[in-house]
């Protein structure tokens, strides 16, 4: 031995001074091993090198530790080989967690061999690759029998076939399927019948390598003996197994779970294992995939940690599959993890190197660089190449001091040896000198680089190239340059505040407008210079601005400094820094409106004199604009539509208040009007807010602004309403008197007509009721007898009508009993009234006599239209006549 480093007396115990000179083969290595070791020795003195070479070392304190050697062949200065360098790695935990690994495959596959179910497996041509014990016991074939046979063709009964072959299909593809009952057929040709459950069987990537079948006796007896027996195999596991409910609770906790997790099985079983068992970064996924497993979807080597009952962290890869009752309905999720810890452990020193790596990956769009100890370029990545010109191969072993300029070095070294000591550094900007001669600026951040022990063995650097982005800023601090120059030039005063409210900026308008000099006004409150009752409105504008809402137009007197009062259009906009797009203030544009505000009140004036003469005109006048809606409507036109101004303004004159059948019209008159068509005397109607028509002669004139283009429509109107009503009135009644005549005419006509074959009914019933009859028909042609004279009745009120109406109609004055009369009207409506289930009640008071004077016509006419209301508006019960004597003449 002749080189023996720090990791090598960490590992074996010996120090340097203690091996130095020693035969390594004699002194270090066990009896056993000492051949292969010194084997691997001589060929790299021989010139061959040996990589991977795994053999055992004993410490000082003689524990075993696994290592890997790489030896290759030491050359001196004349490349002569001058004697051997191994490279060793520590593999005990690994070889520990292969070892753990082993026993889990060994365990399963004793599991698999001493099961008491058949559990076979097939490749994905369909050939036997797996066959337990249990399997040749009960179909009889040995393990060897059976290996590379067609396990349906062979084994599975010709009526159950095809859909074996499906389910091996579907598991083939992805798909579990559980409980699938079929017949195999024995060695002696017998049928066994089996319940089936099928899952795919994966390679270590997951990919799908061919399926495994496991069996289940139907009799209730095995079912128990199966299940007692997964019991004990689940608790003598040498793996965590554990089993949830739909609902994520644990119902299965095995013996290994217990002593990895530190929960006893009563402690888990019913928590949520989720929430009880897994850190709060990890549920989600863990959730995802047990709730892939409940939606059938097996999970194979998820990697996640666990915390234990004492609070360690325990690293597991877990395979998650479905859970499923006799029915093939899945119940739950069943787990086997497996402790991979100490793996994890072994994995840490490649974790840490891929770590750097992928930090150099992910930085790939920027300069970066490492260096060592010493000051020398170990790491070049392809945009320091493209930036800086030179190659990977160029930089190499250079110190990368040489590519900084002589005034910028020492402060460049104290940045790496800041890293080299352990402190970061971000942002630091300095020059670099490209291969081509010119000068690049680099924004640097530097971190310390370490082993596997945290050791730091160099700094690594990423850059950025900001010599665009300095370029930007000098070209940014040209264009306010320029900025300053426009602002000064433009006609209009513009000024800015910063964040406070104070004034930034004052172009040359502003100094002559408001009388204030930039100097003046520079970091004074923008809202000083508004008068007092207005300063609180005009810091809110501002406010508003700096919380990103502009305003525009904003109308506000202010004084000079003369004293001399200004009114202004203010507009505000936010100012945004362009790096990060934040606030940093207000740009404030102003409009002198002083000589438009006072030509605004002469105009105002005008218009006002103009709304009086309007509103106090004796004609309606209105105005539309050039979309047909009302913005003018006099007190007269309210007057008589009955509409106010504010009801109308802005709604379509022509089609809320314009009959249909005139709307085209008046459109018309209204459209030529905005073409610049007078149009006089147009009468049409208009309807009141009561529904009335109103009769109008309109006169359509257009209405033109202050540069004469047309606007509108000014209407002024005369109302012919109540002229147009007595001329209607006169020829309604012309109308009227010669329909009355007619009607009359006709009435009495039809009435004539009527009587004669009425006439005949009551003459040919009068006969009918002087013949032989029993009661029932002489009661009816009684009540036909009743009709007939109640229809004659009717005709005679009809012909009293044309009597009454011209005027010639009088009143009987006959003796004639009441009671008689009464009931003549009740006989008249006794049928409707027993159709409807009504009964009809005549009360004539004794006090009235039996003969009394006046028209009994008339009279029962009365009473039939009393009673034919009463039976027509009463839907149950009775109807009573009550007749009393009220008084008596002589």
């Amino acid at each position: 031995v002749n080189e023996w480093n720090l990791k090598a007396t960490e590992v074996v115990g010996f120090r340097s001074d203690e091996v130095m000179g020693r035969d390594f083969v004699e002194e270090l290595i066990r009896p056993e091993n000492r051949v292969q070791v010194k084997r691997v020795l001589d060929n790299a003195l021989q010139g061959h090198d040996t990589s991977a070479f795994e053999f055992p070392l004993f410490t000082k304190d003689q524990e075993r530790i696994d290592v890997l050697l790489n030896a290759i062949p030491r050359l001196n200065g004349h490349g002569r080989i001058s004697g051997m360098t191994g490279y060793v790695q520590n593999i005990t935990d690994r070889k520990k967690a292969e070892g753990d690994l082993y026993r889990v495959v060994r365990d399963l596959r004793l599991l698999i061999d001493t099961a008491n179910a058949p559990i076979f497996g097939i490749d994905k041509g369909g050939k036997v690759n797996e066959w337990n014990l249990k399997a040749a016991q009960i179909v009889g074939y040995s393990s060897d029998e059976a290996m590379g046979r067609d396990f349906v063709e062979v084994f599975i009964h010709p009526d159950h076939r095809v859909k074996a072959k499906l389910v091996l299909d579907d598991a083939l593809h992805g798909r579990n399927t559980a409980n699938f009952e079929f017949l195999l057929v024995t060695k002696l040709g017998a049928p066994v019948e089996v319940l089936l459950n099928t899952t795919p069987r994966r390679d270590a990537n997951g990919v799908v390598v061919g399926v495994v079948g496991v069996g289940q006796d139907t009799t209730d007896r095995k079912v128990a003996e199966l299940d007692s027996y997964l019991r004990v195999m689940l608790d003598s596991a040498n793996a965590p197994v554990f089993g949830i409910d739909l609902w994520g609770r644990v119902n299965e906790w095995n013996l290994k779970a217990a002593e990895i997790v530190g929960y006893s099985s009563d402690e888990a079983i019913g928590c949520d294992l989720v929430e009880a068992f897994i850190s709060s970064k990890y549920r989600g996924a863990v959730k995802g995939v047990l709730d892939d497993a409940l939606q059938g979807c097996d999970t194979s080597s998820f990697e996640f940690p666990l915390f234990t009952k004492q609070g360690e962290r325990v690293e597991v890869l877990l395979n998650a599959t479905p859970r499923r009752d006799a029915n093939g309905e899945i119940t739950g999720v069943v787990g086997v993890g497996q402790d991979i810890t100490d793996r994890k452990k072994a994995e840490a020193e490649t974790a840490r190197m891929t770590s750097e790596t992928r930090f150099i990956l992910d930085a790939a769009n920027a300069p970066i660089f490492g260096i060592d100890v010493e000051g020398r370029i170990n790491e070049w990545n392809k945009r320091s190449e493209e930036l800086l010109g030179y190659t990977t191969d160029e930089v190499m072993e250079c110190y990368a001091l040489d590519f900084v300029s002589h005034e910028w070095r020492e402060s460049v070294k104290r940045v790496l040896d800041d890293a080299l000591q352990g402190i970061s550094t971000e942002n630091f900007e300095h020059p670099l000198a490209t291969k081509s001669g010119g000068n690049i600026d680099m924004l640097l951040n530097t971190t310390p680089r370490r082993d596997a022990n945290g050791e730091i063995t160099g700094m690594l650097g990423v850059g950025q190239d900001v010599t665009d982005r300095n370029k930007a800023e000098v070209e940014k601090a040209r264009m306010a340059s320029d900025t300053r120059i426009i602002l000064d030039a433009a006609s209009v005063p513009i000024w800015a505040i910063d964040k406070e409210g104070r004034i930034n900026a004052w172009n040359k308008r502003s100094e002559e407008l408001v009388g204030y000099t930039s100097d003046e006004a520079m970091g004074l409150l923008a809202s000083d210079f508004a008068l007092p009752e207005w300063r609180a409105r005009i810091q809110s504008v501002l406010e508003d601005a700096l919380k990103g809402i502009s305003t525009v137009n904003y109308e506000h007197p202010m004084y000079n400094q003369a004293g001399e009062r200004l009114d202004m259009l203010l507009s505000t906009t936010p100012l945004l820094d362009a790096s990060n797009g934040e606030i940093t203030g207000v740009v404030s544009v102003c409009h002198d409106v002083t000589n438009r505000k006072k030509a605004e009140a002469v105009t105002a004036q005008m218009a006002s004199e103009m709304r009086r003469l309007i509103d106090t005109a004796n004609a309606p006048i209105f105005g539309i604009d050039k979309e047909g809606r009302v913005n003018a409507w006099n007190k007269k036109s309210a007057e008589l539509a009955g509409y106010t101004s504010d009801e109308v303004m802005g709604r379509d004159l022509v089609q809320e208040f314009i009959s249909p059948e005139y709307r085209v019209a008046v459109k018309e008159v209204l459209d030529n009007a905005l073409k610049g068509l007078v149009t006089s005397s147009f009468e049409f109607p208009l309807f009141s807010k009561a529904g009335i028509p109103i009769q109008l002669l309109l006169n359509a004139n257009p209405r033109r602004n202050d540069i004469g283009n047309i606007v509108g429509v000014v209407g002024v109107g005369q109302d012919l309403t109540e002229e147009r009503k007595a001329m209607k009135t006169e020829v309604d009644l012309i109308k009227a008197k010669a329909a009355n005549d007619a009607k009359s005419q006709f009435l009495a006509t039809m009435s004539h007509e009527m009587r004669t074959p009425l006439n005949g009914i009551i003459g040919v019933n009068q006969l009918l009721m002087e013949t032989p009859l029993d009661d029932e028909q002489r009661e009816l042609v009684g009540l036909t007898k009743t009709s007939a004279d109640s229809l004659l009745s009717l005709i005679n009120d009809i012909l009293d009508l044309t009597r009454v109406e011209s005027g010639k109609l009088e009143l009987e004055y006959l003796d004639f009993d009441v009671r008689n009369t009464v009931e003549d009207a009740i006989d008249s409506i006794i049928m409707a009234a027993s159709i409807k289930g009504i009964e009809v009640i005549s009360a004539i008071h004794t006090s009235i006599p039996a003969s009394v004077r006046g028209d009994r016509d008339r009279l029962k006419q009365v009473v039939l239209n009393l009673l034919s209301n009463a039976i027509k508006f009463t839907q149950s019960g009775e109807v009573e006549v009550r007749a009393e004597l009220e008084s008596e003449t002589a």
